[in-house]
């Protein structure tokens, strides 16, 4: 993945546990990241878009799904909020992690 250098280790994780969760022939197209905070937590916002690879077939709805409520194992952080949604021909994914105490 080209993006994982330009990732923290916890979103890089988080990405490669994503991928994992979709299975072969999705690539990261973009992936980011930028800190977060409220009165009383902080965390990272992550925004990820991944494609398909060639040929159709991909149930993208089912995928989104899958990923909405899958449980994920990042160190010190807990994915406390997860959307997927389907934008053209791709799925792009924003997750919010919060860092444990």
């Amino acid at each position: 993945m080209r993006h994982e250098a330009l990732l923290s280790r916890s979103a890089g994780r988080f990405v490669r546990q994503l991928l994992d969760l979709s299975g072969p022939g999705w690539t990261i197209v973009r992936a980011g990241e930028r800190p977060w905070a409220s009165a009383t937590f902080d965390g990272l916002r992550l925004r990820i878009t991944m494609r398909p690879g060639g040929g159709s077939g991909h149930d993208n709805a089912e995928l989104c799904a899958r990923i909405q409520q899958a449980d994920y194992g990042v160190i010190r952080y807990l994915v406390a909020e997860i959307a997927a949604r389907t934008e053209r021909d791709a799925i792009v994914v924003e997750a919010l992690l919060i860092a444990e105490a």
